[in-house]
Parts: structure tokens; sequence; C-alpha cells
């Protein structure tokens, strides 16, 4: 048996009974596990294998799914179900990691980011769910590895008073430089100072930002679109993020 503590990022029922877990670990980066009985009321697991639990599972290895054996919760982030707002983005949280690590892929930075991302979720009081959502766009894309560029045009160095996100150069750039009918979305000075606080910022101090909330919205798809370009995969839970 091993023992591991992570988080449960997506969920499927198997049968009338069993449920099969993709939990991101600490130590053993993203696994796929059986848990045997945990649909039926009278289950050990069925208040540790809920979407978002974090736990710690003792499970037996397998060649194709590990099998549980024991778990203890540490945090069940329960009051993200209490606003479907809320919800929609901590299901957007865990699908980008989802789709974008590997079984047997660990990364204790990103497990880090996500837990605290939904604690400022579950403890929110100011209702500033897009501006998490966005500083964890930020965060996550930069963690793999493409942080966007944000100070000068990623092409001729320059700095302007006015920019495009683009996609494929990795950050902003000047209008000399954008290519005609290269689909490159404009963004303001104003979007600029919102993205580079948050990219830079502690996690802590999300709280104390303003932004209107539709230059919000904007600047989330155009991170949705970034993020989407890189890993090459499309985020399916952004389709419902957006219409709340």
């Amino acid at each position: 048996m091993e023992k591991v503590s992570g988080i449960i990022i997506k969920r499927v029922v198997l049968n009338d009974n069993d449920i099969i877990v993709t939990i991101f670990t600490k130590e053993k980066g993203k696994i796929q596990a059986i848990a045997k009985g945990a649909k039926k009321t009278k289950s050990q697991f069925i208040g540790t294998t809920q979407l978002f639990c974090y736990c710690n599972f003792v499970y037996f290895p397998g060649k194709t799914f590990a099998h549980i054996n024991q778990t203890e919760l540490i945090e069940s982030f329960y009051k993200l179900r209490n606003d479907l707002s809320i919800l929609s983005a901590a299901s957007y949280l865990i699908e980008i990691l989802n789709i974008t690590h590997e079984e047997g892929q660990k990364d204790e930075r990103v497990l880090n980011l996500l837990l605290y991302s939904l604690s400022l979720l579950t403890d929110n009081k100011d209702k500033n769910v897009k501006l998490v959502v966005l500083a964890y766009q930020l965060k996550f894309m930069a963690l793999m590895g493409y942080a966007p560029n944000l100070k000068s045009c990623s092409k001729c160095l320059k700095e302007y008073d006015e920019y495009y996100l683009s996609k494929k150069s990795g950050g902003i750039i000047c209008k000399k430089c954008k290519q005609i009918n290269n689909f490159d979305n404009t963004i303001s000075i104003e979007g600029l100072i919102i993205l580079n606080t948050l990219l830079y910022c502690d996690l802590k101090k999300v709280g104390e930002l303003q932004c209107n909330l539709n230059l919000l919205n904007y600047l989330i798809k155009l991170m949705n679109e970034y993020i989407t370009y890189h890993i090459d995969k499309k985020i399916y839970s952004y389709e419902f993020l957006e219409i709340i």
C-alpha cells in the first residue's frame, strides 16, 4: 500500500456502487483510483471522494487504476458548492490542471496554487471570484513556463501606448509588429496593469484589487485563449464560466 495527500480533480461514476476519481497528489502527481462502494450511503468513502476533497489516501497501486483502501479528510472545500459562480470558477481551475498534466506528472507548486486559490474562493467575502480566476490563469501558465510577456513588445522589445495580446508571440505586441489578419486582440493599458499586478503579486492581495467587471471578463477571455493555444486543448468548463 502507498500513502499520498491530494485533491480530487475529477469524479466519474463507474457503476451503481463504485466511482473512479482522479487525484492530483503531492507525492505521485496525478493518479486515477477506484473507490469501491463509494456511492453507498453508508460508505466510508462517501464524504472523502467528492470533487475538490483534499485528503490523505491509502491505496493499492494497479496496472490501470489504483484501489483506494483508506481516506482521511483534510479539507472538503464544501462551501464551493453553495454558490453557482464560485462552483463554476473552481471547476474551471481543476479542469485546467487535469488536462495539462499527465498521469504521474507531479508539481507541488501547481498543487499549492490550486489549494490556495480554492481557499480564496471558499472564503470569498467580496465576490472577487473572477479576480481569483484571472490570477490563477496567469500564475498557472507561469509555472508551466508560458508566462506572457507583458512589459514591452515581444517582437521589437519597444514600449508603446497601444498593444495587442498575441498568443503566438507569447505576450503583447505593438501595432507596428502586428501582422494583418492574425486575430490578435487589443489590450488597454489599464488591462495590462491588472495582468502585471496579478502575475507578480501575492495571492493574498487579490482581494485588495479593483477592476471593472467588463474588463475583467475580457481579460479572462484573452487568457483562456492564450492557455488553450499553448496547451492545444479546449477547456470545456470555460463556456459555463463565461455566462455567469
